[in-house]
Protein backbone atom coordinates (compact mmCIF):
# COMPACT_ATOMS: atom_id res chain seq x y z
CA UNK A 1 0.00 0.00 0.00
CA UNK A 2 1.73 3.33 -1.07
CA UNK A 3 0.00 5.24 1.73
CA UNK A 4 1.95 3.41 4.48
CA UNK A 5 4.92 4.88 2.70
CA UNK A 6 3.69 8.17 2.27
CA UNK A 7 2.87 8.30 6.26
CA UNK A 8 6.69 7.11 7.32
CA UNK A 9 7.40 10.92 5.60
CA UNK A 10 8.58 13.75 7.90
CA UNK A 11 6.60 16.53 6.17
CA UNK A 12 3.57 16.53 8.33
CA UNK A 13 1.53 18.29 5.40
CA UNK A 14 2.00 15.19 3.64
CA UNK A 15 1.22 12.78 6.49
CA UNK A 16 -2.63 14.85 6.44
CA UNK A 17 -3.17 14.52 3.16
CA UNK A 18 -2.64 10.79 3.02
CA UNK A 19 -4.70 10.77 6.14
CA UNK A 20 -7.78 12.45 4.57
CA UNK A 21 -7.20 10.41 1.32
CA UNK A 22 -6.88 7.34 3.45
CA UNK A 23 -10.35 8.24 5.27
CA UNK A 24 -12.22 9.24 2.06
CA UNK A 25 -11.42 5.49 0.53
CA UNK A 26 -12.12 4.01 3.88
CA UNK A 27 -15.55 5.62 4.08
CA UNK A 28 -16.17 4.30 -0.14
CA UNK A 29 -15.11 0.89 0.33
CA UNK A 30 -16.81 0.88 4.15
CA UNK A 31 -15.45 -1.91 7.14
CA UNK A 32 -15.85 -4.92 5.01
CA UNK A 33 -12.11 -3.72 3.78
CA UNK A 34 -11.33 -1.94 6.90
CA UNK A 35 -9.14 -4.87 8.75
CA UNK A 36 -7.24 -5.14 5.51
CA UNK A 37 -6.51 -1.48 5.49
CA UNK A 38 -5.46 -1.61 9.24
CA UNK A 39 -3.25 -4.77 8.44
CA UNK A 40 -1.25 -3.03 5.98
CA UNK A 41 -0.87 -0.12 7.98
CA UNK A 42 0.36 -1.55 11.25
CA UNK A 43 2.62 -3.83 8.94
CA UNK A 44 4.12 -0.59 7.19
CA UNK A 45 4.59 1.94 10.66
CA UNK A 46 6.27 -0.77 12.96
CA UNK A 47 8.74 1.23 15.05
CA UNK A 48 9.51 4.70 16.99
CA UNK A 49 7.54 7.47 15.82
CA UNK A 50 5.53 5.69 13.14
CA UNK A 51 3.66 3.88 15.90
CA UNK A 52 2.49 7.65 16.91
CA UNK A 53 1.68 8.23 13.40
CA UNK A 54 -0.24 4.50 13.16
CA UNK A 55 -2.58 5.12 15.83
CA UNK A 56 -3.38 8.75 14.66
CA UNK A 57 -4.45 7.65 11.55
CA UNK A 58 -6.48 4.97 12.82
CA UNK A 59 -8.61 7.43 15.10
CA UNK A 60 -8.62 9.83 12.10
CA UNK A 61 -10.23 6.83 10.15
CA UNK A 62 -12.76 6.04 12.69
CA UNK A 63 -13.56 9.73 13.18
CA UNK A 64 -14.34 10.01 9.43
CA UNK A 65 -16.26 6.73 9.47
CA UNK A 66 -17.88 7.12 12.61
CA UNK A 67 -21.42 8.72 11.21
CA UNK A 68 -21.80 5.79 8.83
CA UNK A 69 -21.18 2.88 11.85
CA UNK A 70 -23.48 0.96 13.43
CA UNK A 71 -23.10 -1.60 15.72
CA UNK A 72 -21.25 -4.72 14.53
CA UNK A 73 -19.55 -3.36 11.84
CA UNK A 74 -16.06 -3.33 13.63
CA UNK A 75 -16.19 -6.94 14.77
CA UNK A 76 -13.68 -7.77 12.28
CA UNK A 77 -11.16 -5.31 13.10
CA UNK A 78 -11.38 -5.39 16.38
CA UNK A 79 -8.18 -7.77 17.60
CA UNK A 80 -5.56 -5.48 15.00
CA UNK A 81 -7.83 -2.17 16.40
CA UNK A 82 -6.60 -3.67 20.05
CA UNK A 83 -3.30 -3.94 19.33
CA UNK A 84 -2.84 -0.42 17.83
CA UNK A 85 -4.76 0.73 20.85
CA UNK A 86 -2.82 -1.00 23.62
CA UNK A 87 0.69 -0.63 21.79
CA UNK A 88 -0.12 3.20 22.04
CA UNK A 89 -1.75 3.49 25.15
CA UNK A 90 0.37 0.82 27.47
CA UNK A 91 3.40 -0.95 24.87
CA UNK A 92 7.00 1.47 24.29
CA UNK A 93 5.06 3.90 22.18
CA UNK A 94 2.87 4.73 24.69
CA UNK A 95 5.81 4.76 27.67
CA UNK A 96 7.78 7.12 24.99
CA UNK A 97 4.94 9.44 25.53
CA UNK A 98 4.89 9.87 29.54
CA UNK A 99 8.70 9.53 29.25
CA UNK A 100 10.01 12.84 31.40
CA UNK A 101 12.16 15.24 29.08
CA UNK A 102 10.53 13.73 25.89
CA UNK A 103 10.27 15.97 23.05
CA UNK A 104 8.72 15.51 19.86
CA UNK A 105 7.56 18.48 17.33
CA UNK A 106 5.25 16.07 15.68
CA UNK A 107 1.13 16.09 16.37
CA UNK A 108 1.14 12.70 16.06
CA UNK A 109 3.23 11.98 19.35
CA UNK A 110 1.69 15.48 21.31
CA UNK A 111 -1.77 13.97 21.35
CA UNK A 112 -2.89 10.63 22.34
CA UNK A 113 -5.76 9.40 20.78
CA UNK A 114 -6.13 6.07 21.92
CA UNK A 115 -8.45 6.90 24.58
CA UNK A 116 -10.71 8.42 21.79
CA UNK A 117 -10.40 5.40 19.30
CA UNK A 118 -11.36 2.97 21.89
CA UNK A 119 -14.61 4.73 22.48
CA UNK A 120 -14.94 4.34 19.06
CA UNK A 121 -14.51 1.29 18.84
CA UNK A 122 -16.58 0.30 22.27
CA UNK A 123 -19.18 1.87 20.50
CA UNK A 124 -19.55 -0.23 16.69
CA UNK A 125 -18.67 -3.64 18.01
CA UNK A 126 -21.21 -6.23 18.66
CA UNK A 127 -21.74 -7.33 22.27
CA UNK A 128 -20.39 -10.90 21.72
CA UNK A 129 -16.69 -9.12 20.63
CA UNK A 130 -16.35 -7.18 23.76
CA UNK A 131 -14.58 -9.98 25.47
CA UNK A 132 -11.52 -9.34 22.17
CA UNK A 133 -11.82 -5.70 23.81
CA UNK A 134 -11.62 -6.11 27.35
CA UNK A 135 -8.89 -9.10 27.39
CA UNK A 136 -6.05 -6.84 27.27
CA UNK A 137 -6.92 -4.35 29.62
CA UNK A 138 -7.88 -7.23 32.37
CA UNK A 139 -4.91 -8.58 31.78
CA UNK A 140 -2.77 -5.14 32.51
CA UNK A 141 -5.36 -5.24 35.75
CA UNK A 142 -3.89 -8.79 36.80
CA UNK A 143 -0.67 -7.74 36.43
CA UNK A 144 1.23 -5.25 39.51
CA UNK A 145 0.94 -1.61 37.84
CA UNK A 146 3.01 1.32 38.72
CA UNK A 147 0.63 4.21 39.84
CA UNK A 148 0.43 6.13 36.32
CA UNK A 149 -0.44 2.54 34.69
CA UNK A 150 -3.43 2.41 36.55
CA UNK A 151 -4.95 5.78 35.88
CA UNK A 152 -4.56 4.72 32.07
CA UNK A 153 -6.05 1.87 32.43
CA UNK A 154 -8.69 3.34 34.71
CA UNK A 155 -9.40 5.89 31.43
CA UNK A 156 -9.48 3.32 28.84
CA UNK A 157 -12.37 2.09 31.08
CA UNK A 158 -14.62 4.98 31.22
Amino acid sequence: MCSSDLLRSKAEELRDAVRKNLSKICLILGTDYLQFILKELKGALTRGSQIHVLSFTVHHVLTVMDSSLKVGDLDSSIKILMDVIMEDTFGSAGQEKDADGYQSKTKEVKHNKSFDTAEIVSSYIGIKYFSILLKPIKAMLLERLPRSEERRVGKECR
